[in-house]
């Protein structure tokens, strides 16, 4: 059974990048065996992405564009293709990704499994082929999540000899999700703004409800990542991406061991003076009261705990 397909493309100042890499988007959509379509999102691009993005709907049927008129940022990009979306699958892609030609000949059997949230790819960089994104670990450590770790598949045999194999998150520049479920939980949380951890918020909020997240290695794709963020723009992200993952622990983190330690830890770094926790916590008490309804709905929705999730794929790291 091939189900319907729906692939999202957020796009915000990609005009070079759209005429690079949507090449091989294509040539992979039209291999797939389903029925499919394309929906790019335009964030408000300054440059001339609009000719781009015209040309490209004229060229492919299957293609359709969706321009914002407010700049909304990452997450709520993705939920306009959502929203608008019509697959049984969702596919979720950053427009600085090459795919290769038969990307999308296997993710369809994980989704015969009815608690299948969702496939997340193996990913090389793009300028040398190096590992980058694999299956996701994931443990707690000092009071905070943390995410950033890969087993990659060269490294598959010696961790886990059969599939499936089971992920902690999926990477949010390329992954699949089955459409209901996604809608149910309503895509992406737009309270983590204008980037960073919104796809491990949404990977967590599925697994709580008991679902399940796969890492499918044959699912090749080459992702351009930046090296060029200034020392200024390094130091702003740094300070959202914290921000975002006190938001995620306030919202989603019920166990309170775990929040004994998170609020432990928390007061050590900002006893230190530690700047980065100094703004992100700023920035983070402004969402207290959104974030205290959000997470009586979390908490009345999980049917795993926290540290029963943190157990298991801590130990798959260990493993």
């Amino acid at each position: 059974m091939f189900r319907s397909l729906s692939i999202i493309i957020p796009n915000y100042n990609g005009e070079e990048l759209l005429k690079t890499f949507m090449p091989s988007v294509l040539t992979a959509a039209n291999n797939y065996k389903g029925s499919y379509e394309i929906l790019i999102v335009d964030d408000v691009s300054p440059d001339s992405s609009r000719i781009t993005l015209e040309e490209l709907k004229y060229k492919h049927s299957h293609l359709k564009v969706i321009y914002h008129e407010k700049n909304k940022g990452f997450s709520g990009t993705c939920n306009t293709g959502m929203k608008a979306s019509k697959g049984d699958i969702l596919f979720f892609l950053n427009n600085d990704v090459k795919l290769n030609p038969d990307f999308f000949d296997h993710f369809n059997s994980y989704f015969d499994q009815s608690d299948t949230f969702a496939v997340t790819a193996c990913a090389y960089t793009y300028s040398d082929s190096k590992p980058l994104d694999g299956l996701k670990p994931g443990y707690w450590k000092r009071g905070m999540p943390k995410v950033n770790q890969n087993i990659f598949k060269e490294n598959l045999s010696t961790f886990k000899k059969d599939r499936p194999y089971l992920s902690f998150a999926v990477q949010g520049a390329y992954f699949f999700s089955d459409a209901k479920k996604t809608k149910e939980l309503g895509g992406f949380d737009e309270l983590f703004s204008p980037y960073i951890f919104e796809e491990t918020d949404l990977s967590y909020r599925a697994l709580k409800r008991g679902w399940k997240i796969y890492y499918e290695p044959l699912c090749i794709a080459y992702h351009a990542v930046s090296s060029t963020i200034s020392k200024k723009s390094r130091k702003k992200t740094l300070a959202i991406a914290t921000k975002n993952k006190l938001l995620f622990v306030w919202k989603n983190i019920h166990s309170s061991p775990m929040l004994v330690s998170h609020i432990f830890f928390l007061f050590l770094r900002l006893l230190t003076f530690n700047i980065t926790y100094i703004r992100a916590l700023k920035m983070a008490v402004k969402n207290l009261k959104e974030i205290r309804e959000k997470r009586k709905t979390e908490k009345q929705a999980a049917v795993l705990s926290d540290q029963e999730l943190f157990r298991f794929y801590s130990y798959r790291l260990k493993s």
